[in-house]
């Protein structure tokens, strides 16, 4: 996700949807789902929601995150090895 928001930060570009396939990121990303504390992925999970806040300031359309089925993502089976 962090690489993905850079990339997009990077390019500057806009009305962008991110699938993933995973709800934890998808939601802790969105702020939708707290962050513990206990996480062994805390600051990685602090950092993505900076970026993607810090991105969609005054223009939430700007980056929308979505969660898919694993089954309907393609992109994901290149990097599941």
């Amino acid at each position: 996700m962090i690489a993905c928001l850079k990339y997009i930060e990077q390019n500057n570009l806009h009305s962008v949807i991110i699938y993933s396939d995973s709800t934890i990121i998808v939601n802790q990303t969105n702020a939708t789902w707290r962050i513990k504390e206990s996480s062994p992925l805390l600051s990685e999970g602090l950092r993505a929601r900076e970026l993607y806040t810090n991105l969609c300031f005054g223009e939430p359309e700007r980056i929308i995150i979505k969660w898919i089925p694993r089954e309907q993502n393609k992109a994901g089976f290149y990097f599941d090895s």
